[in-house]
C-alpha cells in the first residue's frame, strides 16, 4: 500500500475504484480461508504420518513372527539332532 501510494505521488492522487474497495473488503475472509487451508493440510499431513506409522507397525509385527516361528523350527531341529 506504501509503494502505491508513493508511486502516485501522494494519497490524494489515487482513483478509488469498486475493485480496490471490494478487495479491502474481502481481505479478512480471504485471509480465514487460507488458514483454514493451511490447517486442513496439516490434519492431512498428520493422518498420512498416522497411517504409514500404523502401516510400519504392522509389517514389523509380522517380521517378528516369522522370526519366531523360524527360530522355534531351528530349535526343534536342533532337539531332534540331540
Amino acid at each position: 500500500m506504501y509503494d502505491a501510494i508513493e508511486y502516485h505521488k501522494g494519497i490524494e492522487k489515487i482513483e478509488i475504484d469498486k475493485s480496490m474497495i471490494h478487495a479491502a473488503r474481502n481481505t479478512h475472509g480471504y485471509y480465514i480461508e487460507a488458514l483454514k487451508k493451511k490447517k486442513d493440510e496439516a490434519v492431512d499431513e498428520q493422518r498420512k504420518l498416522k497411517a504409514a506409522k500404523k502401516e510400519l507397525e504392522k509389517k514389523k509385527k509380522n517380521i517378528m513372527m516369522s522370526a519366531r516361528n523360524e527360530i522355534e523350527n531351528l530349535d526343534s531341529e536342533i532337539e531332534k539332532l540331540i
